[in-house]
């Protein structure tokens, strides 16, 4: 697609060269008009190869992000799977007050179970 576009705007260029040696002879303005118009005219198609490399970038970068955050993801995975062999304190009570990880709510100091969901408190989920 890049090559055609850049083929375009050559084209374009000559056709504007080709015009100025044509009219040449015959008025200086119009061939001056029809060489800056041919110049004019490839600027857009310089442009869009432009922005489509500026693309190709962005999606490698983006390629490359995700990459980096599905390795993160796994690590946190892998982390949590170790951290779920620890087994809770049955009647661990929070030293302050603390917020549920599965209902959201937030709960008095000194409770050890949630009081919208009933999930237990536990000190190494809620630091």
């Amino acid at each position: 697609m890049k090559k055609i576009l850049i083929v375009l705007a050559i084209l374009n260029i000559l056709a504007g060269v080709l015009g100025f040696f044509t009219l040449l002879g015959t008025n200086i303005v119009y061939a001056l008009i029809s060489l800056g118009g041919g110049i004019i005219g490839s600027v857009p198609y310089f442009a869009l190869v432009s922005a489509m490399d500026d693309i190709e970038v962005l999606y490698e970068e983006q390629r490359k992000l995700k990459g980096q955050i599905h390795k993160i993801a796994d690590q946190m995975d892998d982390q949590t799977q170790s951290n779920s062999t620890l087994p809770p304190s049955p009647n661990e009570a929070s030293r302050r007050v603390w917020e549920c990880v599965k209902c959201k709510t937030v709960n008095k100091e000194g409770t050890s179970s949630c009081s919208h969901c009933g999930a237990k408190y536990s000190s190494w989920v809620n630091p």
